[in-house]
């Protein structure tokens, strides 16, 4: 743990001890913004003219998730036990969290995600990296991860929607130019 690390957390977890109106908030966005990011993105589906591109833009999201949560950071906690702040600092956090945190599941997941949106539309990336942004500084604040976790996680979910969408180029090509059957 770097001073820088516990610094941060102390501070956020701290304000969100003080403060009602904050702790609820980070509460909300580490346990529950996850699902409205689910549902946002969805909604971005839906909006997409052409079903069949739907279909790849949601393939090419679900890889990149399974490929940065499921696949790189289980690979790296297996290799490193790093301890949650809660255990190490002796906090009571937050939101329920187990396992080791480095990097964050959940920054790599989600950003994986704003990655792939933003590839497609850079207005509903925006937004997703917001909220990516939003649910991980909300875990750093639950004292759930520290700030290198989610910054290790962020890089994991980008690389992992960049490489997944590099992998698919070929089928999106194709994709586009083949007459629609559907």
């Amino acid at each position: 743990m770097m001073p820088f690390d516990e610094g941060v957390v102390r501070f956020l977890f701290g304000s969100a001890e003080r403060s009602f109106l904050f702790r609820e908030l980070v509460v909300f966005c580490a346990r529950l913004l996850p699902y409205f990011i689910g549902a946002g993105f969805l909604i971005l589906l839906r909006q997409v003219a052409a079903r069949r591109r739907a279909i790849l833009i949601f393939f090419i999201a679900l890889l990149s998730i399974v490929v940065s949560r499921g696949l790189i950071t289980e690979i790296i906690h297996y290799f490193f036990d790093h301890a949650r702040p809660f255990v190490t600092l002796g906090l009571t956090p937050l939101v329920v969290a187990s396992g080791p945190s480095f990097p964050s599941g959940h920054a790599a997941a989600f950003f994986a995600l704003a990655t792939i949106a933003f590839m497609f539309s850079k207005r509903w990336g925006i937004v997703f990296l917001g909220l990516a942004a939003l649910n991980a500084i909300a875990r750093v604040a639950a004292g759930v991860h520290w700030p290198s976790d989610i910054l290790a996680g962020i890089a994991v979910g980008v690389l992992s929607g960049l490489f997944v969408r590099w992998l698919l180029r070929r089928e999106e090509r194709a994709l586009a130019t083949s007459p629609s059957v559907i």
